[in-house]
């Protein structure tokens, strides 16, 4: 049964050295990893800039996945963090169907173009 992933968390403040340039080129590494991550379907990153509040929705295959994220050393940056968030949650499938959500994971032929 599929699992999701809730991570949220709020950055410390930017200090002057830091650069868009630098956080965005970290922000695409860490996509490239998440997306070979064994179990995850997809992932939506999430951002309130007003509240400097950040993090992700994640689609998982099941929980043992889910868990094994969470324990991987992906999220070590964020996880000290004193706003770092998690939760997991069971997927309703049937509604979700309904209401159009991306339950299963692409075809590489689909992800290639």
């Amino acid at each position: 049964m599929p699992k999701l992933l809730q991570i949220t968390f709020q950055k410390p403040p930017s200090s002057e050295s830091d650069s868009d340039d630098d956080e965005g080129s970290l922000l695409l590494q860490r996509a490239n990893k998440i997306s070979t991550f064994p179990g995850l379907i997809w992932k939506i990153w999430i951002a309130n800039h007003e509240s400097n509040t950040f993090g992700g929705t994640y689609l998982f295959q099941d929980e043992a996945s889910a868990k094994h994220y969470l324990a991987s050393p992906i999220p070590d940056d964020i996880r000290h963090l004193p706003s770092f968030k998690t939760e997991i949650f069971d997927v309703e499938e049937e509604f979700s169907a309904i209401t159009h959500a991306p339950l299963e994971r692409p075809s590489p032929a689909a992800t290639s173009s």
